[in-house]
Order: structure tokens, then sequence, then C-alpha cells
């Protein structure tokens, strides 16, 4: 599944305009993941997760095409 996440949000990102005002501070990121993982996934984000996540903010990634790979998780999909 990390796997799968880190591809997914690499693709977006490279085929995603770049948001630069859609970028969130470290602290606010973190928070909005977790938050995204309650509501989407019923659970908190892992470490690993938030690691994986934090790093594509890091690089560049706008923060919507993290939202959009927590979206496309297979564990998400499984569910419905």
């Amino acid at each position: 599944m990390r796997a799968l996440i880190t591809c997914t949000v690499l693709a977006l990102t490279t085929f995603t305009p770049n948001l630069a005002n859609a970028q969130a501070p470290a602290g606010s990121a973190a928070d909005l993941i977790d938050s995204w993982y309650v509501r989407y996934l019923g659970r908190h984000v892992d470490p690993t997760g938030l690691q994986d996540h934090m790093a594509a903010i890091q690089q560049g990634a706008a923060i919507q095409v993290v939202e959009a790979a927590i979206l496309a998780s297979p564990e998400l999909n499984s569910d419905n």
C-alpha cells in the first residue's frame, strides 16, 4: 500500500500544475492529513503514511495531490 500511495502522489505531482498557494505549513499539513485519514478512512494517520505524505509536500506536491492520494487508497475503496 505504501508503494501505491507513493506512486499515486508522484504521478499526480508530475501531472498537476504547480499550485504554490496550495502549500500548507508543516504543522497544519500534518493536522490536515490526519483529519483526512479520520474523515475518509475512519482512523488516524500512521507514522509511515504521514512521513510519506509530508515528504511529498516538502518535495513540492500540492496539498490537494496528497488528499487525492488518500482518496485513491485501496483501503478507502475496498470498504465502499
